[in-house]
């Protein structure tokens, strides 16, 4: 998948340098013996729902080398258009 244009600063996602979605919650929980962070991220407008997978492979490829052995799911809150 191609996420050309995409990138993460750690609290937001650009498009082109634009903010398509925030970093709205982090979440962490401890299931089948291992620690889960969730991080759920916000569009800033339903124009961008289209980019929802997009987003997440952006941010978990940016967070990979980052996570501490942590594992990191990443949510994307669709806006109703």
């Amino acid at each position: 998948m191609d996420i050309t244009g995409l990138s993460y600063d750690g609290k937001s996602v650009f498009l082109n340098n634009e903010i398509i979605a925030t970093l709205g919650a982090i979440e962490l929980a401890y299931d089948g013996g291992e620690l889960v962070r969730e991080a759920t991220f916000i569009l800033s407008s339903a124009k961008y729902n289209e980019y929802a997978i997009k987003i997440i492979k952006c941010v978990q490829e940016n967070t990979k080398l980052k996570s501490n052995n942590i594992k990191f799911e990443v949510e994307v809150e669709l806006k109703n258009k």
